[in-house]
């Protein structure tokens, strides 16, 4: 069963992070559920599967006004649901964390945990690694990923759960080398045209040389064009 269910949510992580990304600016404001755009935070990509509800919940939280709730409604033997925020940055460093804290009702065989994928790498901790299912209060979680090159960083956050019962998640955090990603600068590739400034190496010349031209290098030459 797990196996089949690894499948569909890296299936879905991935379906999500290709077809969509929303523009914002501050990531700490978004990664905490607090700025409200018609009934569903700001940023966050929901793709709501068959057999699922997903809702901002005010009386269930571990800090601030709101929490990200998924519930099972009715049995549906493939879908998993996906809460997904897309960073619109890149940024340089070496290691990359999530962290937040996960709180489930009446979980029963199936799964709840946090997800992260940077570039083709994709992380996943699972709530039942600790054995920690059924129902329980407040419990954080985290997930690291080395990062890649700055021109393929794109970054994707969320939550996944699949099968019986409900799962809260609040209070995200994003790290990069220890440092709250909110105050680490994006990555910003230098401008073409700097670029073409800086290129110094047909400034003499191409370099390149013609040898002296005879009937002979020219008969070659014409039957070389004929050829291509």
């Amino acid at each position: 069963m797990k196996a089949q269910f690894s499948l569909l949510i890296l299936t879905s992580i991935l379906f999500t992070i290709g077809c969509h990304q929303k523009k914002y600016t501050s990531p700490e404001l978004i990664l905490d559920f607090e700025i409200i755009e018609k009934g569903m935070p700001r940023g966050w990509i929901i793709h709501k599967q068959h057999g699922y509800s997903v809702s901002l919940d005010s009386m269930n939280v571990k800090s601030g006004k709101y929490s990200i709730a998924i519930e099972f409604t009715e049995n549906y033997r493939y879908a998993v649901q996906t809460a997904a925020l897309v960073f619109p940055n890149n940024y340089n460093g070496e290691k990359i964390t999530l962290s937040g804290y996960i709180k489930t009702k009446n979980v029963d065989g199936g799964f709840a945990g946090l997800a992260m994928q940077i570039g083709s790498k994709i992380a996943i901790e699972w709530m039942d690694k600790k054995g920690r299912l059924g129902t329980t209060d407040w419990e954080k979680y985290e997930v690291t990923l080395d990062m890649e090159s700055s021109q393929n960083q794109q970054i994707t956050v969320g939550a996944i759960f699949g099968d019986k019962g409900k799962m809260w998640m609040d209070d995200l955090q994003v790290t990069i080398d220890g440092k709250n990603i909110g105050k680490v600068k994006p990555y910003t590739p230098k401008p073409f045209s700097d670029k073409a400034k800086n290129d110094k190496e047909f400034d003499k010349g191409s370099n390149i040389v013609f040898p002296e031209l005879n009937e002979q290098k020219i008969a070659d030459l014409e039957l070389l064009g004929r050829i291509w």
